[in-house]
């Protein structure tokens, strides 16, 4: 008996809907897509509920697909305090068709299931379906990426040195802790400022922005070894050794100068005293004669400090008489010789020990009956003792002092 041969089965076609057809893609197929796509890719319909909810939307969010979609959007992931916002929103977008998040990536402050809230970067596009709008939003989680800029910002905050970063404009578009403090601001106002905002002298902004574009439009580092920069809190000076180096964005459009500037004003104090020392010692060892070698001394010290008025005390042991063998200053004579009183000089030849007095200190000194005021009072006084050997070879006590009618104080470009 013959057999009829069967006819072939054949799978019955997969529902396909309309707006998959026309691509050649069945929805399967864009589920698989979105399910493998990095970022969670939700839907919403013109009412607020949500309509697609890729995998990542559930890593992301913590909602199971099942569960999310037919919630509203803002009930899911909007925390509580911006819901109102999001609705007014919307129903703006549906009455003018115009919105603030469309079409641009934002950052906005999402909530996970937990109530645990995360910052997330968001790309809405709008489309329509048939009458009504729907939404696509493209949302990554970008807690990492400000965990590590968090990070970043802490290291170079407490990096002691200045570490900013300027544009071709001259305006800073980063700045560390230390750089904003010498420029007596904080780190966020002072980025988007300049250096013209800050300093006075506009001869130095002028050269601070000629050497950043050359260090820009050339691509090649420069190390300048001192460059004095003002600290705004003080007015003073600073000495810094900076190296800047040429940051281009990959298109080149874009071009800025990262400087790292380490103070070494201390390093400049330290070479200029030594450097006194060494003058003051050779000219002790090559002037003969006392004055001379006491208008030395003083030369010396104004390189170091402000020190226009300068006295060179000496007690005689013989008569045990003060007397002043050099005396500048620009209120009073030089004293004849005296008896030991109760002044500062005298109690840096009585003590030993050096004495910077400022206005506290001396009023202090005043309290407790160890000094009175004797001449033109200072802001300012500092005395230093000194052993020397007379022409007889006894010792003679010597104090070298200087009586500063303005603030006594080491140079500006010292502080």
């Amino acid at each position: 008996m013959a057999h009829k041969k069967k006819p072939a089965r054949t799978r019955p076609p997969r529902r396909v809907s309309r707006d998959t057809s026309a691509t050649g893609f069945s929805a399967d197929h864009l589920a698989a897509i979105m399910d493998a796509a990095l970022d969670a890719v939700v839907t919403m319909d013109s009412a607020g509920c949500i309509t697609g909810w890729n995998r990542q939307a559930e890593l992301i969010f913590g909602w199971p697909a099942a569960e999310a979609i037919g919630r509203t959007l803002a009930a899911t992931v909007v925390p509580v305090r911006y819901r109102a916002a999001h609705t007014r929103g919307l129903a703006k977008f549906l009455d003018t068709g115009a919105g603030p998040y469309l079409g641009r990536r934002v950052e906005l402050t999402a909530v996970h299931r937990t109530g645990r809230e995360f910052p997330v970067e968001l790309t809405v596009t709008p489309f329509r379906r048939g009458d009504h709008w729907h939404f696509t939003g493209f949302v990554r989680d970008v807690s990492g990426v400000r965990r590590a800029e968090q990070f970043l910002r802490q290291v170079i905050d407490a990096d002691p040195n200045l570490i900013f970063v300027k544009d071709w404009e001259g305006r800073f578009t980063m700045v560390n802790r230390a750089a904003a403090e010498i420029y007596g601001t904080t780190v966020e106002e002072q980025v988007g400022k300049t250096d013209a905002d800050y300093n006075p002298n506009r001869e130095e902004v002028a050269h601070f922005l000629r050497d950043d574009r050359d260090v820009m439009f050339s691509g090649t580092p420069r190390f300048i070894s001192e460059e004095p920069v003002r600290d705004a809190r003080t007015g003073v000076s600073r000495w810094f050794q900076t190296i800047k180096v040429p940051l281009l964005s990959l298109g080149e459009e874009s071009r800025q100068v990262l400087g790292v500037a380490t103070d070494i004003t201390e390093r400049k104090r330290a070479e200029a005293i030594r450097e006194t020392a060494y003058r003051i010692s050779e000219a002790a060892n090559t002037l003969l004669e006392l004055p001379e070698l006491f208008r030395a001394i003083h030369d010396s010290v104004r390189g170091l400090m402000p020190a226009d008025n300068l006295y060179v005390a000496v007690i005689d042991p013989a008569t045990g008489l003060l007397s002043f063998p050099y005396f500048v200053d620009q209120h009073e004579p030089p004293p004849a010789p005296r008896p030991m009183g109760r002044g500062l000089t005298e109690f840096v030849l009585r003590t030993g020990r050096s004495l910077l007095a400022t206005t506290e200190v001396f009023d202090s000194l005043v309290a407790r009956g160890e000094v009175d005021l004797m001449g033109a009072p200072s802001v300012d006084w500092v005395g230093v003792p000194l052993k020397s050997q007379g022409r007889t070879g006894r010792p003679l006590n010597i104090s070298i002092a200087g009586l500063a009618s303005v603030r006594l104080k080491l140079l500006d470009s010292w502080q």
